[in-house]
């Protein structure tokens, strides 16, 4: 009787130990991934921008810069619970709204400037579609995600040393979790 409690013990640890495996690598799989319908949609960007943009766009210094900047601007406007001031209606979604509108516009010729690095126009493109997002729909938890998407990126991207939130698939996030948010109907 022993003999039998002790093997099960022993079969219900190595149980355990090989679902925690399994669990450790799907996760490690989905860190960094893009959605596939996010990649359709940079290359049709890339496709739609690539001479009159690519032409006039960005370098990547200045790619990198912009990303600074974008940051530092939802920092200042959503840390430290000054997001909770975004509720539906409130005047600050109009006061926001030029800049947003600057960094869409801005976000587009990143996207051409950066063709050929899947992970970082993914984020870019998923960055545009959430500042669209969060303005259309004044959806201050899509802005949170947003900050969170820029903060990695300047993490990685110039070398800051940050504390990643795991948003951005550049900086080995999962960027679909804010793509879900803005594209899935409940």
């Amino acid at each position: 009787m022993k003999k039998w409690i002790v093997n099960n013990k022993i079969l219900l640890l190595i149980s355990l130990a090989a679902v925690l495996l399994l669990g450790l690598a799907f996760n490690q799989f989905q860190r960094g991934h893009v959605p596939k319908e996010v990649k359709e949609q940079a290359a049709k960007l890339s496709t739609n921008t690539s001479t009159k943009e690519n032409a006039h766009g960005y370098s990547v210094g200045e790619v990198k810069g912009k990303i600074s900047v974008i940051h530092d601007y939802l920092n200042t406007k959503l840390c430290w619970g000054r997001y909770q001031a975004f509720d539906k209606g409130s005047k600050n979604w109009g006061e926001i709204e030029p800049t947003v509108n600057r960094f869409i516009e801005n976000l587009d010729e990143m996207i051409a400037a950066t063709e050929g690095n899947e992970k970082l126009q993914a984020d870019l493109m998923v960055a545009r579609q959430a500042f669209t997002y969060a303005l259309e729909n004044e959806d201050k938890i899509t802005l949170v995600y947003l900050h969170r998407i820029f903060h990695d990126l300047d993490g990685e991207i110039n070398d800051e040393t940050l504390d990643k939130f795991g948003y951005a698939s550049y900086a080995n996030g999962d960027i679909s979790r804010v793509w879900n948010h803005i594209t899935i109907k409940e």
